[in-house]
């Protein structure tokens, strides 16, 4: 069961938090001209439902699956570092 539960937030880590995270970033590398306004405004969308499922998820953990750190906790720290730089997290949102 954990690893299963691992293995989703690994998933949920990259594709929830990274994948719209560089989609901002990307945005920004393009020439004004080519910069797609609607998906970066989606992208931060995504983001911002992402953190409030998270912080709802861990209001009764202490790590990504549970009280023992594992892999998606390696998956959650370089990827919710880079997001907050990106689109900030909320402070309201305490876990």
């Amino acid at each position: 069961q954990s690893a299963l539960e691992s293995r989703f937030m690994d998933r949920f880590f990259d594709n929830y938090i990274s994948a719209p995270q560089m989609t901002v970033v990307f945005d920004v590398l393009r020439d004004q001209q080519d910069r797609d306004a609607y998906g970066v405004a989606k992208a931060k969308e995504l983001l911002e439902t992402s953190y409030e499922w998270l912080d709802t998820k861990m209001a009764d953990r202490t790590w990504a699956i549970g009280d023992d750190f594992s892999m998606a906790d390696c998956a959650a720290g370089p990827a919710l570092f880079y997001a907050h730089w990106t689109h900030p997290i909320d402070p309201k949102l305490g876990h």
